[in-house]
C-alpha cells in the first residue's frame, strides 16, 4: 500500500513555506517507508502541476492525500475536479488537532523500528526537518534566517494517518 501525503503552500516569498508531498508505504509486516519527497516554493499554478506530473510517476495505485485546512480547502476542490487526476484515489486531509498529536503515532513507530527512510537527495534535509519538529506552529516566531519548517512533517503525518488506521480502543 502507497499514499502520498501533500501539505501546500503558494508563495515563493523567502519568508513562505514549502509545498511537501511524502510517499509512504506499508508492507505487509507494518514496516514503514519513506520511498520519495518532493519539495519546493512554488505559486499555485506550478504547485498543482507538480502534484499531477508526481501522480502520474507514483501511480493511479497511489492515494494523494491533500490537507484542506483554510486555503488548501479550494487547492484541494481543485485537485479533486483535475480530469487529469481522475483515476487517482485522492482523499481529503482535515487537520481538527495540534500538530504534535498527528506526529506521535508516526514517531511511536520510528522509536518500535517500524520507520525506514530511503537514502536519496532528500533524506538529510527530510531527516533534519523531523528531529527538530517540536509540534508548535513553524517557527512563526522566529527570524525568517532561523524558521523551522515542518511541511514535510506535516506531508508525511497526512499520509501516514491515512495509511495506518488508529488502533481500535475498546471501553470497559
Amino acid at each position: 500500500v502507497k499514499v502520498r501525503g501533500w501539505d501546500l503552500a503558494v508563495s515563493t516569498k523567502a519568508s513562505a513555506d514549502f509545498t511537501a508531498g511524502v510517499l509512504l508505504g506499508l508492507t505487509e509486516d507494518a514496516n514503514i517507508y519513506v520511498l520519495d519527497v518532493v519539495k519546493g516554493k512554488w505559486e499555485w499554478p506550478d504547485s498543482r502541476r507538480i502534484i499531477r506530473q508526481v501522480a502520474h510517476m507514483d501511480g493511479v495505485e497511489t492515494s494523494l492525500v491533500i490537507e484542506s485546512n483554510a486555503f488548501q480547502l479550494a487547492a484541494f476542490q481543485e485537485i479533486y475536479c483535475d480530469p487529469e487526476l481522475s483515476p487517482y484515489p485522492i482523499i481529503e486531509c482535515k487537520r481538527e488537532r495540534d500538530k504534535m498529536s498527528y506526529a506521535l503515532p508516526l514517531a511511536v513507530r520510528a522509536q518500535q523500528g517500524q520507520l525506514f527512510i530511503r537514502s536519496a537527495s532528500w533524506t538529510t534535509d527530510y531527516v533534519d526537518e523531523l528531529c527538530i519538529f517540536d509540534g508548535t506552529d513553524s517557527g512563526q516566531s522566529l527570524s525568517i534566517e532561523h524558521r523551522r519548517h515542518d511541511d514535510q512533517v506535516d506531508a508525511t503525518t497526512n499520509a501516514f494517518q491515512h495509511l495506518v488506521p488508529p488502533p481500535k480502543v475498546e471501553r470497559w
